[in-house]
Parts: structure tokens; sequence; C-alpha cells
């Protein structure tokens, strides 16, 4: 900016040049921004002893911890945009994979189509009442259906 001022423009004139907003060269961080930093700071310290926990419980740990010399009471709503300042979300939870080692030894992957079958049963009721049973065939690589094989119970339980 001081670049085109010295081209001879305007700070008005510089900062629409550049999309600036005219105001930003002089702003200065608000004192609940300034605030927010100190217990951002606070609350991270806290986060720390409880790593594990994600906002609400980390909300209750706060309460639970805080000193009343130097901490001051703090509702949930402002907690949590302190937690967003700090940057300190969990990540999500990742799914597990699938079963590598079975009864010690490790699983075989299937190379190629069909080398590999997978048999699974599922079992389901029908508004009647009267149980159903599916057995579902697939290959291992491919993930394709081969065969669903569907018929009733036999005795009902």
């Amino acid at each position: 900016m001081k670049a085109l001022q010295q081209l001879g423009l305007s700070q008005r004139g510089a900062c629409k040049a550049i999309h600036a907003r005219h105001r930003s060269s002089r702003e200065r961080p608000s004192t609940k921004a300034q605030e927010d930093a100190h217990w951002a700071k606070r609350l991270t310290e806290v986060a720390h002893t409880h790593s594990e926990h994600g906002c609400r419980r980390l909300y209750e740990d706060y309460g639970r911890d805080a000193d009343p010399a130097h901490d001051e009471y703090m509702n949930y709503k402002r907690f949590r945009r302190v937690y967003r300042v700090a940057n300190l979300q969990i990540g999500r939870r990742r799914r597990r994979g699938r079963a590598k080692i079975v009864r010690g030894r490790p699983l075989r992957r299937a190379a190629r189509p069909f080398e590999g079958w997978t048999l699974d049963f599922i079992h389901d009721r029908l508004f009647s009442g009267r149980a159903v049973r599916v057995l579902s065939m697939e290959d291992e690589f491919s993930r394709s259906g081969l065969a669903l094989e569907a018929s009733f119970t036999t005795v009902d339980r």
C-alpha cells in the first residue's frame, strides 16, 4: 500500500486498487479478541491435561478445575468460541480397517477376481413377524455380489 501511495494514490485509492478494507491498516484488535486470546492460552493448558476430551467434556473439566482467584465464569457459548479460536478441535475418529490377522495367522488377500469368496447370513423379520434368512455370497477382490439365496427359517422362536 505504501508503494501505491508513493505513486500518488491516496490511502483510499490504494486500498481500492488492492481490494483491501480502508480501516484495516489502522485497526487494532478489539478488547474482546484480546481477552479471548488470554482465555485461549488458559484453555490450551486445560486441554493438554485432558487431551482425550472434546469441547463439551473440556467445558465440564474447566468448570471443575477453575481457580476462582484467576478464572472467571465462562458460559458454554463463549467457551465454544474460545475453543475454536485456540484451534483445539479433535479430529474425527477413523473407522477400523479390516482384520489383518486371524488366530495368529495373517489373512491372505485376493489378488484377482474369483480367487476368494465371502459368505454371510443376513437375518430379518417381515411385518407379519415371520423370520427370513438370506445367504449372501460376494467376490472378495471385486466386491461384486455373486448370489443371494433367501428362504424362510424353518423354526421360528
